[in-house]
């Protein structure tokens, strides 16, 4: 049966019936998959070309079939493309098929015929409209394809259509004086910074230097009056390269205006290019710099990051004190990624203002510029930096509370204790207060020291006890434990004292058995006070005793 169908589409596909391209086209479409690769050998097989126009009227990019068929087929569907491109009823599809394939090839067909004012004037508004977009849209793709260097298509993009546009560019070029056909002036910038190598791009390229050359002023005037992104793209692209031409400085000092600047400083993207960094510290001054206070508030918050990079390059005077400011400004009036990114560059500067900004900015609203705040607290070594630090241990915010435990290791219950003899008691209780506040595990810590069978080791977690009462009533049971059973009579005198913070009824009871039967008059004495002081209740939100009724 495939044989069949085979050799009726074949014969099809020689006859000279005018109803022939039809069926195969129909059967092209067909649901079936054999029939439409069938019918597919049977167009490509077609002699007078009409085949292939078939195919590219009815290709689909979305049919795998029908994409593989193509690419099999690029050199003898690219002779017809040319042709169908810019044919009026067949240039929807051509170009469909086109674009999505990236047969950059015909771009030159698009160049010669678009950038040409006599098919201008030839052409409907809308027929005009609709091949300009599909022209400007393909030249974007390719120098986007130009920007990625691939290496399987090197050849293709640079090699062979690249000269031929610039042929035909130039040629227009010498005709705009008199044409002033705007749309040979956006293909010329939208190409401008691919321009290098042969005589031809070298003309091109300067023009661009010429004051007095109409390009160069309509190319002038754009600039200072328009936001496209392709415009914005030139610029961007001209400061990655070496000696860019005189109009992108002049657009950069005077354009302070907020479409162009937050689309400007949108694409200063790190990494910043050595070119780049070149071109922007050789910049003079610019008058907007220094009016930031008013330019801030119009600026998104992606903006304001590439304000910084350019801040940054630009070369700024006063030994550092100009970026500094400005940066602090960001700091203030900016928002968002803004503010941090400004805080963070802030970090280069040890100046008592920076760190003064660095203090404050800690009790930021902004999570993540209170986080970049605590950690330059820690890595600058500011005075009583730790006491700013665990302030925020409370935190709301889970992740500054874990920024605060990773910025003090050496605060944590089994740290204290290693250095524990080394410090004066002065140190130790003000070591204590922080190891308790950011270390939870501490009173699960002492009240195993409290059970240890080491003396020594009970006297220091009650020396720590001492240090802070508010943690008796989640040591209770242990302090109890050492009152009751302890040999040292010392250290039962201890737990009885710091009992009196306790709030169970147990420990009421176990002051009271102290007090009558052990056999220390010191830790009776002890029980006895801490009786008479402890309250006869507790607040009913308290882990004790209820007030009497």
């Amino acid at each position: 049966m495939k044989h069949g169908i085979d050799l009726t589409l074949q014969i099809i596909a020689k006859s000279k019936n005018k109803a022939a391209p039809g069926l195969l086209a129909s059967a092209f479409q067909s649901t079936n998959k054999t029939v439409r690769n069938l019918a597919a050998s049977a167009l490509v097989s077609k002699r007078s070309g009409e085949g292939l126009d078939t195919i590219i009227q009815n290709f689909d990019p979305d049919n795998s079939e029908q994409v593989d068929l193509v690419n099999q087929h690029r050199g003898q569907l690219v002779p017809v493309l040319h042709n169908a491109i810019i044919d009026k009823d067949q240039a929807p599809q051509a170009f469909r098929l086109a674009y999505t394939q990236n047969f950059y090839e015909v771009l030159t067909t698009l160049a010669t015929y678009c950038l040409n004012p006599d098919n201008y004037k030839a052409q409907s508004e809308t027929d005009r409209v609709q091949l300009h977009t599909n022209f400007l849209n393909f030249l974007d793709k390719y120098t986007a394809a130009l920007e990625s260097h691939d290496v399987n298509e090197y050849h293709l993009l640079y090699n062979t259509v690249l000269p031929n546009l610039i042929g035909i560019l130039s040629a227009r070029i010498r005709e705009y004086r008199f044409t002033k056909y705007e749309l040979t002036l956006t293909v010329y910038l939208r190409l401008y910074p691919f321009l290098s190598g042969s005589e031809a791009a070298r003309e091109l390229c300067q023009q661009l230097t010429y004051p007095d050359s109409p390009i160069c002023t309509a190319a002038c005037q754009r600039l200072q009056n328009e936001v496209d992104p392709y415009l914005i793209h030139f610029i961007v692209r001209c400061l990655d390269r070496i000696n860019p031409p005189p109009v992108i400085t002049q657009v950069i000092a005077e354009r302070s205006d907020a479409p162009f600047l937050n689309a400007f400083l949108k694409s200063i993207t790190k990494p910043v290019s050595i070119e780049m960094k070149t071109n922007l510290s050789n910049l003079p001054a610019l008058p907007w710099v220094n009016q930031l206070r008013s330019i801030l508030p119009d600026l998104d918050a992606e903006s304001q990051c590439g304000l910084i990079l350019f801040l940054q390059n630009l070369g700024l005077r006063g030994n550092g004190s100009d970026l500094r400011a400005c940066l602090s400004k960001i700091f203030e009036f900016g928002q968002g990624k803004g503010r941090l990114e400004a805080l963070t560059a802030l970090s280069t500067f040890s100046e008592a203002d920076v760190i003064q900004l660095v203090w404050d900015a800690a009790a930021d609203a902004d999570p993540a510029v209170q986080m970049e705040a605590l950690h330059q607290l820690s890595s600058r070594d500011v005075p009583n930096s730790s006491t700013r630090i665990i302030q925020f241990i409370e935190s709301p915010h889970e992740e500054i509370r874990h920024t605060v435990l990773k910025l003090l290791p050496n605060f944590r219950f089994n740290r204290f204790m290693q250095v524990f003899e080394q410090l004066d008691d002065n140190k130790r209780r003000q070591m204590f207060d922080i190891v308790r506040q950011l270390d939870k595990q501490t009173p699960v810590e002492l009240s195993q020291m409290l059970s240890a069978g080491e003396p020594i080791i009970r006297a220091k977690a009650l020396l720590c006890v001492d240090y802070c009462s508010a943690i008796v009533p989640l040591l209770e049971d242990a302090l109890c434990d050492v009152l009751s059973r302890d040999n040292i009579p010392k250290l039962r005198s201890k737990a009885a004292d710091q009992l009196v913070f306790g709030r169970k009824n147990e420990s009421r009871m176990t002051l009271v058995q102290a007090l009558h039967r052990d056999s220390s008059p010191e830790v009776r004495a002890a029980a006895k006070q801490s009786l008479e002081n402890r309250p006869t209740y507790w607040a009913p939100n308290g882990d004790g005793e209820e007030e009497p009724e």
